[in-house]
């Protein structure tokens, strides 16, 4: 096992099978889960090595429910009896995995489904491109679980007013006449591939407006949506290293609807280690887990070389949470004036 410490997060990191290192986290004791398990769906890495192939594949449909069955049971244990997991999984395996689900005591909030839209697909021949990915909101019991609100800051095309005329819950981007406000998160979170550097550590990329679909640029000013570009090669941030990575500002913000700063974060599925970062720009502990050599110890360098200042500055403008007291928390938010 590697254990981190990184600015107030402890991170423990596992080489392993995921079923073998569950079993000995203790009952009760994980806030939250973020769980990118295989979608079965035969998919090949590019970034693997050639000694890791097949993790994606199982031989039956059986097979991939008995899995799924499995890994979900023993989050559950080790979940608090207000813990959360969020589960990516592939659409095309949605009745093997309502089933997978229904074998355990999850209750599944079907009103909190998501999507997660890519702007670059998967190839195709006789069907259409795959450019969504699904998540669903499992909670150990079904009322009382952990959820802050969180909202990200976008362009006002109509902007309200009171009856005297005052401005309605937005406000003008200093130094220009953009209105602005906060919004509370959809269940569509939508991030564009393209990348454009400048020298500058401002520049890192561009931002994918939901509304015209055209880039826009990830330079700290407004935009619609102000996540993080997807994961690419050459981008400081989301460096890609995983085929299946996940953009680091999604899963910081579903680490900030489900958990609390100081709790515990675990992905029994790590990768790129994307989640591992969005835990400790969150002030959360993490444990992850992974199976393959080769992405487990880039998943290490990745967490440590992070440039976690100045995601955090621009999270701070962009990104909000009703957490009391926390970094990014609504009284902290440093575009938008109250």
């Amino acid at each position: 096992m590697n254990e981190l410490n990184l600015y107030t997060s402890n991170i423990k990191l596992h080489n392993k099978d995921c079923l073998k290192i569950l079993k000995d986290i203790p009952d009760n004791s994980v806030n939250c889960v973020i769980s990118d398990a295989p979608y079965g769906i035969k998919f090949n890495n590019k970034y693997y090595n050639k000694n890791e192939t097949d993790w994606d594949t199982f031989k039956t449909s059986k097979e991939f429910i008995d899995f799924t069955e499995k890994w979900l049971n023993e989050v559950y244990r080790v979940l608090t009896p207000t813990g959360t997991c969020w589960m990516f999984f592939g659409p095309t395996r949605i009745h093997e995995m309502f089933e997978a689900i229904k074998r355990t005591q999850f209750t599944n909030h079907l009103e909190n489904w998501s999507i997660y839209a890519r702007e670059t697909g998967r190839g195709t021949t006789k069907k259409l491109k795959s450019l969504r990915e699904d998540i669903f909101h499992l909670t150990k019991d079904s009322k009382q679980y952990t959820w802050n609100a969180v909202e990200f800051i976008r362009k006002v095309i109509a902007p309200y007013k009171n009856k005297g005329g005052e401005k309605r819950g937005w406000d003008y981007f200093p130094g220009t006449d953009i209105p602005m406000r906060f919004t509370s998160l959809g269940n569509i979170m939508a991030f564009s591939s393209e990348c454009q550097f400048g020298e500058t550590d401002a520049k890192k990329g561009t931002v994918c407006d939901i509304a015209s679909g055209l880039p826009l640029k990830f330079d700290g000013y407004p935009a619609d949506v102000t996540f993080f570009v997807n994961p690419s090669y050459n981008n400081k941030f989301d460096r890609q290293q995983h085929s299946c990575q996940k953009p680091i500002l999604l899963l910081s913000m579903l680490t900030m609807i489900s958990s609390l700063e100081g709790e515990t974060i675990l992905d029994p599925f790590m990768g790129s280690g994307s989640s591992a970062v969005a835990s400790v720009i969150c002030n959360r502990n993490f444990i992850g887990i992974e199976k393959e050599k080769d992405t487990y110890n880039k998943s290490i360098e990745w967490i440590k070389n992070f440039p976690y200042e100045t995601a955090e500055k621009y999270i701070k403008g962009h990104i909000s949470s009703n957490e009391e007291g926390f970094k990014f928390g609504f009284k902290n938010r440093s575009i938008c004036k109250k």
